[in-house]
């Protein structure tokens, strides 16, 4: 799916349609249906601000796993590049950078032109066939990525980030209730050094700051993160 202008738009794979609903109506009202072909459905849409283009996953009639663009005008679909894998998830941030969760459960960056793929790093999210995410989207305004993850609950995550200018990261804690201070707790539990940041009087809200180590630490981080 994908939200622009106050429209809904829904690939529908039983009827080979796009779905339109107006949610500015009260209750959502479906309009005009679009027709397409060449492709069996989409795992998920983004809209780019910066090219005015809807980027997505599709599942291809032979069943592997495309990148490209799609009008939600003519249901016109333009195969960029076939992917190496499963992406159920992606979202464009406010700089025209598309992110995706793919089906190993690590985060990548997508090259618009040639529909290549560059891995950023691990979620920490357990890597279980059928516990893929579902789909994603940016907060434009605080550049934070929210993807809904379908485990036996379905679950929310967001991560924020901000420009590091040292071998440092700091992480503000979205999730309501948590402190940096549990999450210090958690790491020290395991062996893991954080910097618990509710001194910083500068900071408004929970954060912790950590650096970069090595690769299996960094695993070890992020699953701790996630598990909290």
């Amino acid at each position: 799916m994908v939200f622009i202008d106050g429209k809904l738009y829904s690939v529908n794979r039983d009827n080979k349609k796009i779905d339109v609903y107006d949610t500015k109506a009260t209750p959502w009202a479906a309009g005009s249906q679009v027709e397409f072909s060449g492709f069996n459905g989409a795992t998920d849409l983004t809209y780019d601000i910066t090219t005015q283009k809807v980027y997505g996953c599709f599942i291809e009639t032979d069943k592997t796993y495309s990148f490209g663009t799609l009008n939600l005008e003519t249901g016109e679909r333009t195969k960029i590049a076939t992917l190496p894998q499963f992406f159920s998830a992606i979202a464009a941030n406010s700089q025209g950078t598309i992110y995706g969760v793919g089906a190993d459960l690590a985060l990548y960056t997508f090259d618009k032109s040639t529909g290549s793929t560059t891995k950023v790093g691990d979620t920490g999210l357990a890597t279980i066939d059928h516990w893929v995410p579902q789909s994603a989207e940016f907060d434009q305004d605080s550049n934070t990525l929210y993807y809904c993850y379908n485990t036996s609950n379905i679950s929310i995550f967001a991560n924020k980030t901000y420009p590091a200018y040292a071998n440092f990261l700091l992480l503000k804690i979205q999730k309501p209730g948590l402190t940096s201070r549990d999450v210090f707790d958690a790491c020290i539990r395991q062996g893991l050094m954080i910097r618990d940041c509710s001194s910083f009087e500068c900071l408004d809200g929970e954060y912790i700051r950590f650096c970069i180590m090595h690769p299996e630490d960094n695993t070890r981080l992020l699953h701790i993160l996630t598990s909290l």
